[in-house]
C-alpha cells in the first residue's frame, strides 16, 4: 500500500483508497526480521509466532504520506474491490485459544492432538472461548496521524523517497 501510494503521489494523482476505514498492520522491516530471529532462535518445531504491531486505518495512512511529502491533491475512495479483506488477521479466534502470549510475540502451537485420542475425546482444556477474539489489524493498538507520521519517517525507503520526491519537486 505504501509504495502505490508512494507513487501516486509521485504522478501527482490523488491517492486512492478502497474504504478509509479499512486497518493495516504496519510491521517496519526491523521488526519483520527481529521476528525471523526469535523464532529461529526460540522457536519449536510446528509452532507459529506473530509479531505483535500497531496498526493504522488506510485514510490515516494516506493522510500520514500527505503530510510527510507535503501533497496537497488529496485523497479519493473508490470502493471496495472483490475479496479485499476489511481487517487483517494474524492470529484467528481458534488460534487464539492455544496462543500463548511472549510479550511482543504471540506463540502458537500446533493444532495436532498427536495419536493419543484419549486427549481429543476424554481429556481437554477448559477455556473461556467468550473473552478470546482474533488478533487483528482492528483489535490491536491504533496509531494515530502523528504515529504514523513518526513511524512512516523512521522507514529508508521513505527517506530516499522524500530526499528524491524534493529534488524532482524543486525543478
Amino acid at each position: 500500500m505504501i509504495p502505490y501510494f508512494v507513487d501516486l503521489i509521485k504522478q501527482g494523482k490523488p491517492l486512492t483508497v478502497t474504504d478509509p476505514d479499512m486497518t493495516r498492520f504496519l510491521l517496519p522491516l526491523p521488526d519483520s526480521v527481529d521476528l525471523v530471529l526469535f523464532a529461529l532462535t526460540f522457536g519449536e518445531n510446528g509452532h507459529m509466532y506473530v509479531r505483535k504491531s500497531g496498526a493504522t486505518t488506510i485514510e490515516t495512512l494516506a493522510k500520514a504520506l500527505c503530510k510527510i511529502f507535503n501533497y496537497k491533491v488529496g485523497i479519493q475512495e473508490v470502493g471496495i474491490r472483490a475479496g479485499e479483506k476489511i481487517h487483517e488477521t494474524l492470529v484467528s479466534d481458534e488460534e487464539f485459544l492455544r496462543a500463548q502470549d511472549l510479550g511482543n510475540y504471540y506463540k502458537i502451537p500446533p493444532e495436532t492432538q498427536g495419536l493419543d485420542y484419549n486427549k481429543y475425546f476424554f481429556r481437554g482444556k477448559k477455556v473461556n472461548t467468550k473473552k478470546t477474539k482474533a488478533y487483528t489489524s482492528a483489535s490491536t493498538r491504533q496509531l494515530n496521524l502523528a504515529e504514523t507520521t513518526e513511524l512512516l519517517l523512521t522507514l529508508p525507503e521513505i527517506s530516499q523517497e522524500l530526499k528524491d520526491f524534493k529534488k524532482s519537486y524543486a525543478k
